[in-house]
């Protein structure tokens, strides 16, 4: 890479670690990017939470390599978790949350990460062993639900626009290229009375069930904090309200209170109006 390229990509990474939101974001990583050969796009990048081989010719490859990856959601995780806290991340995709929290949490606290899909959880175990050793950080194949068994994961290609991470338990698209077996697990049982502090769910549609496994947590004496990706066009294909999730975790404890990780917190009722016309966000819930 050249000297240029270099500067180019390191400024950009500036910009990541002052920015307060992700907009725009996608055009500047392009442009950065573009600074560099085509055959040098698939590469080593030192990013934020650490050494990630990436193809930024994807999503979300590229905004992670320049640090732009959910800038709101990056930063409320750095501001949250200390020392000896416990991340529970679900839907890890290639681990650049799961590796943000192991080292905010330290040897002494704990992550579990899960991802049921074969490639992307092989490439989380790769940058974990490339920037490790974790020993805090143990990685489940299972998909999180509201009940033990099996299920279908269907596999996206990682291929130009499309998002690898969108593979899903959901048949919601012809994009889907074939599906593999995995086993789902709740996170109640899986934990067994031990409470995370912070509980982010990205899980393409998914998400009601997976809060509805999470019950003995949701009602113990210190609920975790949720950060959940809420997606209306996702939980429309998998044959769930938008606010199915948010009803499901408001029925369980209603002590949870909703924000937009927008530009800082935006409060958001539960049962406003303002749900219905969130297409896409980040949504934090937690118990006041």
């Amino acid at each position: 890479m050249g000297l240029v390229s270099a500067i180019v990509e390191s400024s950009v990474r500036g910009c990541a670690a002052l920015a307060r939101t992700s907009r725009c974001s996608l055009v500047l990583c392009e442009w950065a990017r573009n600074r560099r050969p085509r055959h040098k796009w698939h590469n080593i990048y030192n990013t934020p939470v650490g050494k990630l081989e990436l193809d930024t010719a994807t999503y979300p490859d590229l905004c992670m390599a320049y640090g732009f990856y959910k800038v709101e959601v990056s930063r409320f995780i750095r501001r949250t978790l200390h020392k000896g806290d416990h991340f529970v991340d679900g839907g890890a995709n290639l681990g650049y949350f799961t590796l943000m929290a192991a080292k905010a949490v330290g040897p002494t606290g704990r992550v579990d990460a899960f991802e049921p899909e074969p490639t992307l959880r092989a490439r989380l175990l790769a940058n974990l062993q490339v920037n490790g050793p974790f020993p805090q950080v143990k990685v489940h194949d299972t998909a999180l639900s509201d009940h033990e068994g099996q299920t279908h994961i269907h596999l996206m290609p990682n291929q130009g626009s499309i998002n690898h991470g969108c593979s899903s338990i959901f048949d919601r698209s012809a994009r889907a290229v074939q599906t593999t077996v995995a086993q789902t697990v709740t996170l109640g049982k899986v934990l067994r009375g031990v409470y995370p502090r912070l509980v982010k769910l990205d899980i393409e549609g998914a998400e009601p069930v997976a809060i509805e496994g999470m019950t003995p947590l949701l009602t113990s004496a210190t609920p975790p904090i949720l950060i959940v990706d809420h997606h209306v066009a996702v939980a429309k294909a998998a044959g769930y309200s938008p606010r199915a999730w948010i009803d499901t975790l408001q029925r369980i404890q209603p002590r949870y209170r909703l924000y937009v990780l927008r530009r800082g917190l935006k409060k958001l009722d539960p049962k406003g109006k303002a749900v219905d016309r969130l297409e896409h966000a980040d949504i934090l819930a937690r118990c006041e």
